[in-house]
């Protein structure tokens, strides 16, 4: 979901409220995806909902769950690559509804030039998500809740044998124009436009140049 919030810059210098609440903060988020490539489309007559599918590319931490620390250590690195495909069905009526996908941790093959690619644990996700600040107020966030999330490892893989669920939540923030040709990431609608209350969007969040959603996710383990 690209969005370049130009209404939401014009209410900020207009000194227009912001009505809605920003998403709800991700304590301490040990995982950062992207959102590499969207389909959406638009269902529905008096009732419409917005469907998409999402391809997401990031990492989980060391020394969590799905990257634990011997494995990181085997590999060289303080993070494991993470890939996804979400699909979601979000009523525009309330900004919310369903969210589900799989996830993969992936490792390098032979070829190192490109990104890492070979599965080694394979997961579900489920959850609700909530986008209603940018529905309805062009708040550029939105919010994972009530997320479940399982895993298990590839059989003769690394991780042959892992098994292991819990619960996730995590936050959404949607790229923005904060000036011409400058995208950026919201982090507290409140504060903003004040110093340290946004990020600007670095070359490595983008895909294919454009500017990329950012998923901040706390992977918890029960």
């Amino acid at each position: 979901m690209k969005w370049t919030g130009r209404v939401f810059w014009s209410l900020v210098l207009l000194g227009t409220a912001v009505t809605a609440s920003p998403a709800v903060a991700v304590a301490q988020p040990n995982a950062t995806l992207y959102e590499v490539t969207e389909t959406m489309s638009l269902k529905g007559g008096k009732m419409v909902r917005r469907l998409a599918v999402a391809a997401l590319s990031g990492t989980v931490d060391a020394g969590t769950a799905l990257c634990p620390a011997e494995l990181a250590d085997a590999l060289g690195v303080t993070k494991c690559s993470i890939n996804a495909i979400a699909h979601d069905n979000v009523n525009l009526a309330t900004g919310r509804g369903p969210i589900s996908g799989t996830f993969a941790i992936v490792v390098q093959d032979m070829n190192t030039t490109d990104g890492p690619e070979v599965v080694i644990v394979r997961g579900t996700v489920t959850g609700q998500v909530d986008i209603s600040p940018a529905v309805f107020s062009n708040v550029p966030l939105g919010t994972l809740l009530e997320g479940t999330w399982s895993a298990t490892g590839v059989r003769g893989g690394p991780m042959e044998g892992f098994r292991a669920q819990g619960t996730l939540t995590g936050t959404f923030r949607l790229p923005f124009e904060i000036a011409p040709g400058v995208a950026a990431y919201m982090l507290n609608p409140f504060t903003f436009p004040a110093d340290g209350s946004f990020d600007f969007v670095l070359p490595k969040e983008r895909s294919l140049d454009e500017p990329t959603v950012r998923l901040e996710i706390n992977f918890e383990t029960r």
